[in-house]
């Protein structure tokens, strides 16, 4: 067992260091520093927009820039973490959909109008952006069944909440999953209604109500990265199947990803458009 561990985590990080290489190669091929040219306000916009991969290779602690191996516990994380936390939340949707029809039909319309009818055109990022309903239907899902369900604090000097006094060095459970099922923060909350995150009514929720990415500085990293990656996957499942209400209620359970303790059950049937 541990062999194979192991050879698993040999494979994962190869395919991590190989991709740092390649792009660190890339930019050492670039211009030097002394021979570019002067930086136009267009170039500082860009920088400002420089991927993740790039801003660590160009990062330094201490005068000293961050190694491969630094690098790469950051690339994992983004990479393998992410992956997982948007699995579940897509697993969840899809169960959701399945059992609210009339919220998938609003769904499926606006991909229709959105992307249109033809399955073999590619969607674009202006696309997935202007899919604004299954935007709240995303929200909706991880209010229900956050991929996050618990994340861990510590106060780091004395704090003081309402009457409650929080000394330094204090570790905090913060149990977002009952959190975004307070009914003082989110009327009937164990009713699916995507509705409550429409434009009209999502000034009335509480910003550090809905956090199931975390917030303040340590929120999710990959927090805007994991819903163009959910809306591409459902928009793409929906334009091709509706889906089924069968089998039995997923039962969660709180682990470091949530998840169900007997599978998440849906049925598929291919649309004919």
């Amino acid at each position: 067992m541990k062999e194979r561990q192991d050879h698993l985590i040999k494979i994962l990080h190869s395919f991590t260091d190989n991709v740092i290489i390649k792009r660190r190669n890339a930019l050492l091929r670039k211009q030097k520093p002394e021979d570019a040219p002067p930086l136009t306000e267009v170039d500082l916009d860009a920088r400002k927009r420089a991927v993740l991969l790039d801003v660590l290779l160009q990062s330094a602690i201490n005068g000293k820039p961050l190694t491969n191996a630094d690098i790469r516990e950051e690339v994992d994380t983004f990479i393998f973490g992410g992956h997982d936390t948007a699995a579940t939340t897509v697993s969840f949707a899809l169960y959701c959909l399945s059992r609210h029809p009339e919220v998938q039909s609003q769904a499926f319309q606006e991909i229709c109008e959105v992307i249109g009818t033809d399955k073999n055109k590619p969607v674009t990022y202006k696309d997935l952006q202007n899919l604004k309903y299954l935007e709240c239907i995303i929200k909706e899902t991880l209010r229900l069944y956050p991929s996050g369900p618990v994340i861990g604090r510590q106060a780091l000097e004395d704090s003081k909440i309402g009457e409650y006094s929080i000394p330094a060095d204090t570790n905090i459970v913060v149990p977002i999953y009952f959190m975004l099922r307070n009914p003082s923060s989110f009327p009937d909350p164990d009713k699916f209604n995507p509705d409550r995150f429409l434009v009209d009514s999502v000034g009335k929720i509480n910003p550090y109500c809905f956090i199931p990415f975390s917030a303040g500085p340590r929120h999710c990293i990959e927090q805007k990265y994991a819903m163009v990656e959910i809306k591409s996957l459902l928009s793409t499942i929906l334009r091709y199947y509706e889906l089924l209400s069968m089998g039995s209620e997923p039962r969660p359970i709180m682990n470091i990803v949530l998840r169900s303790t007997n599978g998440v059950h849906i049925g598929i049937k291919e649309r004919k458009l």
